[in-house]
């Protein structure tokens, strides 16, 4: 049953270019609202400029989870939620298991496989509340390994089972899981593939059909095609599901056709290591070499640069008055309440009224999520948020001196000042009705614009 896309809202990783740019444009113009995320902005926010103002793209990392959730929730704040999840960003190195570069080699399973794990994780709430549709880029070596391939093949095949595995997982909330599987298409990444000086004979050496590469278009018709009707499984061309029925039989033809051509790539392939370094010698494409840096020395997301130190978050903490604190309240939605605190540990403390809506959501369901955000302009914005396991406590002595911490402190007196008469005599009457709050972050996320300079 083929379905509409007008006005979904589709997230696709990797769409600077390919096949990613190519399903942007071609959903946008059957009137969905893209969102392209993925390394490469520049190239993105031309793809986004292309398609006109249903297309937005954001910066981030597939293998970085701070990336994906603040990407994720850019997409939902500015498009109002997401109906169709692509995970298309995937990269590939070149090179035999005994001598390719570990650290490339690792790459391509970092992105390819987890990659499509992460931004499923991050994403999947709000498609489970459309009730929508992803898709999983897999490929024609998660049926055919060929060699050269390993750290490809298995991503590749992992893409294929996690999918399989997820569709069951998820088909009774309503939400339809696809896995494609293209063979070689004239994209970026074939292409300098192709290019290599050691594997690109070795793969133009590939019999018949699969060794075949076809154009863009040929994927982004059967692609398209897939999506409009949610399907379980794409094949780019329709034979790459016929191999499928052979797949038990294709590692020994693939053995015994590499027994002629494999031996000479090997050689060849630690000469190329040996002139050009064993890096340089594995990546392919574009996609791999934006993960150079990355590899050669640490990437710093904008993320990471925004992000707090936990002694900066100590010190902001301090500064700070109020805090928002979000509970689960009786009909399942947020219940959010501001509220002076002190800091505690390595969270933060306040106290409540006993009978409270906020004190009741707690004996519930004693977790909260706590933000407390500074800043009148976006480049100055400074925040945190705690996802905290709640502590409350209800001996009247213990409030007492909870109460005492927090009047005293917004009283601007210091640890260990007397308590004035008439405070002390409030906090009495004030304990008995109250219960004390104490979270304990099980997650922090930090923010900093003014890092950026203004460049944000």
């Amino acid at each position: 049953m083929v379905k509409n896309v007008d006005g979904k809202v589709v997230l696709i990783t990797g769409a600077a270019r390919g096949i990613g740019a190519g399903l942007a444009e071609r959903l946008a113009a059957r009137g969905a609202k893209v969102a392209l995320v993925g390394l490469e902005a520049d190239e993105q926010a031309k793809v986004a400029e292309k398609i006109g103002p249903n297309a937005k793209a954001w910066e981030a990392d597939v293998t970085s989870w701070d990336d994906l959730e603040a990407a994720t929730q850019g997409v939902v704040e500015h498009f109002g939620g997401i109906d169709i999840v692509i995970a298309n960003a995937g990269i590939a190195t070149a090179g035999f298991v005994r001598s390719v570069d570990p650290r490339a080699f690792e790459k391509v399973i970092e992105v390819d496989l987890l990659g499509v794990w992460r931004t499923f994780r991050v994403t999947l709430p709000h498609v489970i509340e459309r009730r929508g549709y992803l898709l999983a880029i897999s490929s024609l070596a998660a049926i055919t390994h060929a060699p050269g391939m390993a750290n490809y093949a298995a991503a590749k095949a992992g893409v294929e089972a996690f999918s399989n595995s997820l569709r069951a997982e998820v088909a009774h909330l309503g939400v339809k899981v696809g896995v494609a599987h293209p063979t070689w298409i004239r994209t970026d990444l074939v292409e300098s593939a192709d290019a290599h000086p050691v594997f690109g004979k070795l793969r133009a050496s590939m019999p018949g059909l699969i060794g075949k590469t076809y154009p863009l278009d040929v994927a982004l018709d059967d692609l398209e095609a897939g999506i409009l009707k949610r399907a379980r499984t794409i094949h780019v061309p329709r034979w790459v599901g016929g191999l499928k029925l052979l797949r038990a039989f294709l590692p020994p033809i693939i053995e015994l056709g590499s027994r002629a051509r494999v031996p000479a790539a090997d050689k060849a392939a630690l000469e190329d290591i040996e002139k050009r370094g064993a890096y340089e010698s594995a990546v392919t494409g574009h996609g791999g070499r934006g993960h150079r840096e990355e590899l050669e020395e640490p990437h710093m997301s904008r993320r990471d640069q925004i992000r707090m130190t936990p002694e900066e978050i100590r010190a902001y903490l301090d500064e700070q008055k109020v805090i928002n604190v979000a509970t689960v309240g009786p009909n399942n939605r947020p219940h959010l309440a501001p509220l002076w605190y002190f800091p505690h540990e390595d969270g933060v403390a306040t106290w409540t009224y006993g009978s409270s809506q906020k004190a009741k959501n707690l004996r519930r369901l004693p977790e909260a999520t706590v933000l407390i955000e500074s800043g009148d302009s976006y480049e100055k914005l400074r925040g945190v948020s705690i996802e905290s396991d709640v502590q409350i406590v209800e001996d009247t002595d213990e409030v007492t001196g909870m109460g005492i911490t927090l009047m005293q402190r917004y009283a601007g007196a210091k640890p260990g000042d007397p308590v004035p008469a008439e405070l002390s005599e409030f906090i009495g009457r004030q304990a008995p009705k109250r219960i004390g709050l104490i979270f304990h972050p099980t997650k922090v996320v930090s923010w900093d614009h003014t890092k950026l300079g203004g460049t944000y």
